[in-house]
């Protein structure tokens, strides 16, 4: 029922009956934080709804804290397996997220292996929720690390549009010390149906005068809670996939972000208990080679991570 109604409420957030099911679903499950912010939600658009105002109160009664506090940390290992030219490269992601009334609040420190070299990355992450139906996300990440940008930033702004449909619009700037900056656009859209979530997302490279397209089309399935589903993601463009900007070949980066590439992925998320949840996943990408053109070498990726919710 809490996959459902907050499905409907992202296609329809001012649906008054969704607001007060969803607390009402929260209460039974003597989920107290998350009964208030979903009256929240809909008192945001009805603040003097009764119906809203009795089911915070209950909440609240029960001894939550008017805000919420609930917190995320999780730890994922990420792997690239060559069939040949390259030996493996190794990613580990170390996430500290914290819900806020305005919206979650992340930090990462991401270490990579690659080259047999050795490079960590440090970052934040903010989902500001700016109305009920239009939200943003402001990022920034630094390294002293050849393996990765100096500088790392992001902004977008996503909004519902319609029952079914949202749209995104944004950009990310990577900046390097020693050649220029790589600029990325970015639109998406996202088709809800059911328990089907399907979004489009084509980007525009930029560096200098030189600019190249590539997209992702993913998909995913709730099967059961909001924390479990399975997922697929089919691509095509090097820039693509962001780990790529954010890792260089070894070399001073010249070509590597207008290189061909295609991609296909598929994983599942999936509690081992009411706190822990458990990620994998694979990709296996065709990518031409930066030192030969025309020349495509195969690469698998896997991931595996699990989290910790409190």
């Amino acid at each position: 029922a809490r996959v459902v109604l907050r499905s409907l409420l992202q296609r329809s957030p001012t649906v008054l009956d969704a607001h007060c099911a969803l607390a009402d679903v929260e209460l039974r499950a003597q989920r107290y934080d998350a009964a208030v912010r979903a009256a929240d939600a809909g008192l945001e658009l009805y603040p003097q709804n009764e119906e809203l105002l009795k089911r915070k109160a209950t909440a609240l009664g029960r001894g939550v804290r008017s805000k919420p506090a609930d917190n995320r940390v999780a730890l994922t290992y990420s792997g690239d397996f060559f069939e040949q030219y390259y030996g493996p490269m190794h990613a580990l992601e170390c996430v500290y997220e914290r819900q806020t009334v305005r919206g979650p609040l992340i930090a990462h420190i991401t270490a990579g292996s690659r080259f047999d070299r050795n490079g960590i990355q440090l970052g934040a992450d903010w989902y500001p929720r700016i109305t009920p139906t239009v939200s943003g996300f402001v990022s920034y990440a630094y390294s002293g690390s050849v393996l990765f940008p100096d500088h790392r930033i992001g902004l977008e702004a996503s909004a519902t549009v319609s029952d079914q449909w949202e749209a995104s619009v944004g950009g990310r700037a990577f900046v390097f010390e020693e050649f220029a900056p790589v600029w990325l656009a970015t639109v998406s859209g996202t088709m809800y149906t059911g328990r089907w979530l399907i979004s489009l997302r084509p980007y525009l490279t930029v560096r200098g005068t030189s600019s190249a397209l590539s997209g992702v089309v993913s998909t995913r399935y709730t099967y059961g809670e909001e924390t479990e589903y399975v997922f697929g993601r089919i691509g095509t463009g090097f820039s693509a996939d962001e780990r790529f900007i954010q890792t260089s070949e070894g070399f001073a980066g010249r070509e590597l972000f207008f290189l061909e590439s295609q991609f296909v992925g598929l994983g599942a998320q999936f509690p081992l208990s009411g706190s822990v949840e458990m990620r994998i996943g694979g990709d296996y990408t065709r990518r031409e080679l930066g030192f030969q053109a025309g020349t495509f070498v195969s690469m698998f990726t896997v991931t595996a991570g699990i989290s910790y919710r409190w």
